[in-house]
């Protein structure tokens, strides 16, 4: 963020904060009062910029500001009010989905990403048995090939 400038009117503050946001430039208004010597509250607002890239802009912005700050083109407060409603819903929408999503079950990502560990837990379950049934042949057909090795030295030698 970058300091600006400074207004002595919060008013006048508030009017080009919400100008420049009508322009998509993030304005923040700082609002000091102090005890002056001669016994009046005097008003400092310094205006910050929050992109960097926007404040040359909101500089040529503020001057012109400064040589006429009543023009018509400054009276946007309804519209700057309506920017910021969009913005808090948006907000407001972004930070659900958050909520959503920091809820899901923690698991890994890939095919299975979302579901339950009941559900994840099934296809293990089948590749499991799979594996299973597989062992159980090879074991089978290594019987048989020794049973059938067996018979034909047999067969061959006699013995």
């Amino acid at each position: 963020m970058r300091r600006i400038g400074t207004l002595t009117d919060a008013g006048q503050a508030r009017r080009f904060s919400d100008y420049l946001l009508t322009l998509s430039i993030q304005c923040s208004v700082d609002i000091v009062e102090a005890l002056a010597e001669s016994g009046e509250t005097e008003t400092q607002c310094d205006l910050w910029i929050r992109d960097e890239a926007d404040v040359d802009q909101a500089r040529k912005e503020l001057q012109a500001f400064h040589s006429d700050p009543d023009a018509a083109k400054y009276q946007v407060e309804s519209d700057a009010e309506k920017l910021r409603k969009e913005a808090e819903a948006e907000d407001k929408r972004r930070k659900s989905f958050q909520q959503k999503v920091k809820h899901r079950p923690a698991s890994g990502g890939g095919l299975l990403a979302g579901l339950s560990i009941k559900q994840q837990a099934i296809p293990v379950v089948i590749a499991v048995i799979a594996s299973l049934i597989l062992l159980v042949v090879i074991i089978t057909f290594l019987k048989w090939m020794m049973i059938i090795w067996g018979i034909l030295r047999f067969l061959r030698h006699g013995v």
